[in-house]
């Protein structure tokens, strides 16, 4: 083997060296964006209608790196890894409260209360109700001598977006979770959400792989070549 052939296998050797760097770094990296992504906040923000919008960063990554986690401080998230599949692409599961507080007219009903004789005494028990209902809430409440009952509902809707978020000139871009509650008397108490990195994201390897495979069948046919 002669000093050309050395070389092009010596070029190969600091190119696979180079990949696996490359490699080695993009695994580090992706493990801090995870952790980055687990601890970061919510951040929340309402309208000039009470309307609530929270915002935290979404978990990307393989599947391996979020199964590899374990168990954690957040019941949530431990619910997230423990329904995660090889057929997840994406997962959000979201804990939200809502409060309600109204006052209502009582509706007395003497007709059909409760009657009971003592003696020559009737004594009236009344049933007392009371009724509320607009675009999200609506409940009915019924009281008698010794029972209420209540009926009641709550109505939500939201609006759930994965935006990307510039992280700087030369750092990759990150993925926001944005949830908006419609109901102004809903908020978002916790959220998780995971995704599948994008494939394209591992461009630059397939792009040094190939020039890396070129190099060694190059270095392979010019060895067989040489006298």
């Amino acid at each position: 083997m002669n000093l050309k052939s050395v070389n092009y296998l010596l070029t190969c050797i600091v190119l696979i060296l180079i990949l696996l760097q490359i490699r080695s770094c993009q695994k580090s990296n992706n493990l801090s964006q995870i952790n980055q992504s687990i601890n970061d906040s919510l951040e929340k923000t309402t309208d000039h209608l009470g309307r609530e919008t929270s915002s935290k960063l979404v978990i990307v990554g393989e599947l391996t790196d979020l199964k590899n986690l374990g168990k954690t401080k957040d019941s949530m998230l431990n619910a997230l890894i423990d329904k995660v599949s090889k057929q997840t692409i994406t997962i959000t599961m979201l804990e939200n409260q809502t409060n309600t507080h109204h006052g209502t007219p009582t509706t007395v009903d003497t007709t059909h209360g409760t009657n009971v004789v003592v003696g020559d005494t009737v004594f009236v028990y009344p049933n007392y109700s009371s009724s509320y209902s607009d675009r999200f809430e609506k409940y009915a409440i019924k009281a008698t001598k010794d029972t209420t009952y209540l009926d009641h509902q709550t109505f939500n809707y939201f609006t759930i977006q994965q935006k990307y978020v510039r992280n700087g000139l030369f750092k990759p871009k990150s993925i926001e979770l944005v949830i908006t509650n419609e109901n102004p008397k809903t908020i978002t108490v916790n959220a998780q959400s995971f995704l599948i990195k994008p494939k394209k994201e591992n461009r630059l390897l397939w792009v040094g792989g190939s020039f890396l495979a070129g190099m060694v069948v190059q270095a392979v046919l010019y060895t067989k070549q040489s006298p």
